[in-house]
């Protein structure tokens, strides 16, 4: 935009702009501020106007950004929050007296691990900050973008520079049975494992994992009786058949001896993995998500 134009620019279309990549509907984006649906459609004609480019295209899936409008997001997320804060002053985050809400996508591994840490500082230290966590989503780049879920642990992913992946732990992998069962009276190897029938985890309900991928460039393929989503069913299932599972380490840790479960070594599978927090560059300068940062860093050390 030429300097020439910055005097015919509303601010308040920015704000629409941003409404709109965020929802990708006229509709949406009326909702969201609070405008008519009409007031939203003639904003949308003055951007398309004041940037000569239509800015958004209509498709099945809700209005695409052009190759012109596309660039423009990160930018103008960048500038708006510049804007709030010179026109409100620096945010202020007093974690005793602060009511904010936070959303975490997170898989039970996660849960299982992060949150006992993670909520016990919770209660000693912003004992009104709320913090809700939702499953693992195919979903999960979209709603950190757009402000729907502030985090999320997972191993890192393949995403945009502007979604920030904080390693937070490293974990390894056992295999499990129950106690008495006839394949734990001797050291376990790939044959024996292989004669086996598993129980294969999946949070999002995928096929295949690293393990089934590892066994392929041998060969070999394991025997999959059961696929679920949880680890919170594993535990009564295999204390009650003769299936075995691959797990992370701490998760046998904490239902081994609850379950009557015995781990065995994987000496032909040694991979480790590492949870991390990722989260949107937009917040980076938010006290208030800066400090959850911090703490959610902090827990993910204590696991160390």
């Amino acid at each position: 935009m030429r300097e020439t134009h910055l005097s015919r620019v509303d601010l308040n279309l920015l704000v629409v702009l941003q409404a709109l990549f965020e929802t990708r509907s006229v509709t949406g984006a009326a909702k969201r501020l609070d405008l008519s649906q009409p007031a939203a459609s003639r904003a949308l004609g003055r951007l398309r106007a004041l940037l000569d480019d239509p800015l958004f295209v209509r498709t099945p899936r809700g209005l695409e950004p052009t190759p012109r409008a596309e660039p423009m997001r990160r930018e103008l997320d960048l500038v708006l929050e510049q804007i709030q804060t010179l026109v409100a002053g620096k945010a202020r985050f007093d974690p005793a007296t602060s009511t904010r809400a936070f959303t975490a996508i997170a898989a039970d591994y996660s849960q299982a691990t992060l949150l006992p840490h993670l909520l016990e500082r919770l209660a000693r230290e912003a004992p009104h900050v709320s913090l809700r966590v939702i499953g693992p989503t195919l979903d999960w780049e979209r709603m950190l973008t757009e402000g729907q879920a502030d985090f999320l642990w997972s191993p890192p992913r393949k995403a945009p520079q502007t979604i920030v992946h904080t390693p937070l732990f490293d974990e390894g992998f056992g295999f499990v049975v129950r106690k008495g069962h006839p394949i734990a009276k001797r050291p376990l190897n790939l044959e024996r494992f292989l004669s086996l029938r598993h129980i294969s985890l999946s949070p999002e309900g995928l096929a295949g994992n690293p393990l089934d991928a590892h066994l392929a460039t041998l060969g070999k393929r394991r025997t999959i009786a059961a696929q679920v989503p949880s680890f919170l069913v594993l535990g009564p299932l295999l204390a009650s058949t003769d299936l075995g599972a691959t797990l992370p380490t701490r998760i046998i840790e904490q239902q081994a001896s609850r379950w009557g479960l015995v781990r065995l070594e994987l000496p032909f599978w040694k991979m480790r993995f590492t949870t991390s927090n990722a989260w949107h560059e937009r917040f980076r300068h938010d006290p208030g998500h800066a400090w959850l940062r911090q703490c959610i860093l902090d827990a993910g050390k204590a696991l160390r």
